[in-house]
């Protein structure tokens, strides 16, 4: 499959080259996006129910872009895949990249004294 490294391959590098490291910041920077996305527009959307008081229809048809973005989130969150293994790292962490990939323990994100 492309994106998938050979055994011999993943047990020969245990650092992730940089077009790994970038799509893995790029899937954090999507997480945090639609996560604050998210609340931001249920905020806006509770204080516009609380001062102009509509119908309870229309808050809930206000609502259901949120409702989108949690699945985008959740189908978002279960996407990426250590480029090492292949482990989903979605169930390892909620928005942002784990340290180390929980099945083959290569590091996802540089340490304190990398750049």
């Amino acid at each position: 499959m492309p994106g998938r490294r050979s055994v011999e391959e993943t047990e020969a590098s245990t650092e992730l080259d940089e077009r790994d490291r970038l799509g893995l910041l790029r899937w954090q920077r999507w997480m945090v996006s639609t996560f604050v996305g998210m609340w931001a527009y249920v905020l806006v959307v509770i204080a516009a129910y609380v001062l102009l008081e509509p119908p309870s229809w229309i808050l809930q048809l206000a609502l259901l872009p949120a409702l989108v973005l949690v699945v985008a989130g959740g189908v978002l969150q279960f996407s990426v895949r250590c480029p090492s293994c292949g482990y989903r790292l979605g169930r390892q962490s909620s928005l942002l990249v784990p340290e180390r990939c929980r099945s083959c323990g290569v590091p996802l994100r540089p340490s304190n004294g990398d750049s």
